[in-house]
């Protein structure tokens, strides 16, 4: 009878030999791509976009087995973020010991017959379904991970929107000079609201960018600019011989498109990407205005409306926080240069006064003026206003959307 040891242990090697090369498959691994150019691709199938491509001996640490795939990590790019990948298992060798130990062991036969020149070997065509091998020699390359070359050329489209601060110059001047008016001239007690300024208003704005590199680009694009204001009633007492009440309101609503041209710069810094812009601006202007008024001797109502247009310009500075390759959420900081002169309006007015009913329209224009030397007063008229101890320092008047821009939105670059 033969010893059954001898056999049993045997039969335990040979377990030990199947079980331990899939145990260790299970574990991260290290691993050389042994093909001139590898894909790896955004998932782990032949069909999924490619996401880079690694040079023959590129050697890719702590990998991890997905089926026939294996997913790895890839380096950091110009931002900062990393892409995850996966590479097939036919075009790599895994670097273990167990893998070591073999090449060492194996049959010199074997290697003879694959170096000898009778040898014929057939190498399967090219396949879009199939990563193949290369039989190319290593580089001076090998070793070295190679991110897809890019010039950084491209384009890019950004939206954003926030509030705007504008100046509005006259039009605020004259609301400051109205109310300084009424308190003077007020019975003690009487008056009641106030023409407010407007300062705060929307803006919205979006371009496409032409990358002429990861850096440099320059930008067509539009937007939106709207600011208004309602006053309500005002009202107040005047003493004369007899107490005289006063009422007025005024509606105005002021908007404009601009049509920009922007050089961009970006700084990359990372996770976060420091913007620099500036540009000209063509603006597209359009305002209306309602007025009412109510007195002991006269009630009637204003309007007009009209379009502006002039030339600006802006700068800005802001920070690109990257979410990921591609799209990146803006923080953004811009000063504006866009003030409108030679305002023309449709104009037009209605009422009933001491003589009876009133109207009048047409083309009219809008004039700055110094009231006593103390009120600025804005006046449409087909004039200008001649100068005298009332009027003084008579000019054309002026809508100044001059201001600062604070926002946020989100720039897509392809």
């Amino acid at each position: 009878m033969h010893n059954p040891k001898p056999i049993f242990a045997l039969f335990l090697t040979a377990v030990l030999i199947l079980i331990l090369p899939s145990a260790g498959m299970s574990e991260n691994v290290k691993l050389r791509v042994t093909v001139e150019r590898a894909n790896i691709r955004l998932k782990p199938s032949l069909e999924s976009a490619v996401v880079g491509r690694a040079p023959l001996g590129t050697i890719f640490e702590n990998a991890e087995k997905v089926g026939d795939w294996f997913k790895i990590s890839l380096p950091p790019d110009e931002s900062g973020f990393v892409v995850t990948g996966y590479i097939h298992s036919s075009i790599v060798d895994v670097l273990t010991q167990a893998k070591t130990e073999a090449k060492k062991t194996a049959k010199p036969a074997q290697a003879v017959k694959r170096d000898a020149p009778s040898a014929v070997v057939k190498t399967p065509p090219p396949s879009s379904k199939r990563e193949t091998r290369s039989a190319a020699p290593p580089s001076a390359e090998a070793g070295r991970y190679k991110k897809p070359r890019s010039s950084g050329r491209g384009i890019g489209l950004k939206l954003s929107g926030g509030l705007n601060y504008m100046l509005l110059g006259d039009i605020n001047d004259a609301y400051e000079g109205k109310n300084a008016r009424i308190q003077d001239q007020a019975m003690a007690g009487s008056a009641s609201g106030e023409f407010p300024t407007m300062h705060m208003g929307m803006d919205f704005s979006g371009e496409i960018v032409l990358y002429f590199s990861r850096s440099i680009g320059i930008g067509i694009g539009g937007g939106y600019i709207k600011i208004k204001s309602s006053s309500g009633d005002v009202s107040w007492d005047e003493f004369l011989i007899v107490p005289l009440n006063y009422k007025q309101a005024q509606d105005l609503k002021i908007s404009a498109i601009p049509i920009r041209l922007t050089l961009h710069f970006t700084v990359p810094m990372g996770a976060v990407n420091l913007a620099f812009r500036l540009g000209g601006d063509y603006y597209l202007g359009k305002f209306s205005q309602v007025y009412k008024w109510e007195e002991w001797f006269s009630t009637g109502e204003l309007e007009a409306s009209g379009i502006m247009n002039t030339l600006g310009g802006h700068a800005g500075l802001g920070f690109e926080i990257n979410i990921s390759r591609h799209l990146a959420f803006v923080l953004d900081v811009e000063g504006r240069y866009a003030k409108f002169k030679g305002i023309e309006a449709d104009w037009e007015a209605s009422g009933v006064n001491w003589m009876g009913p009133f109207s009048d329209s047409g083309t009219r224009t809008l004039y700055y003026y110094d009231a006593d030397g103390n009120y600025p007063t804005l006046l449409w008229d087909e004039s200008i206003p001649a100068a005298s101890t009332v009027v003084q320092n008579p000019r054309e008047g002026a809508v100044d959307l001059s201001g600062i821009f604070f926002g946020g939105g989100f720039r897509i670059r392809f």
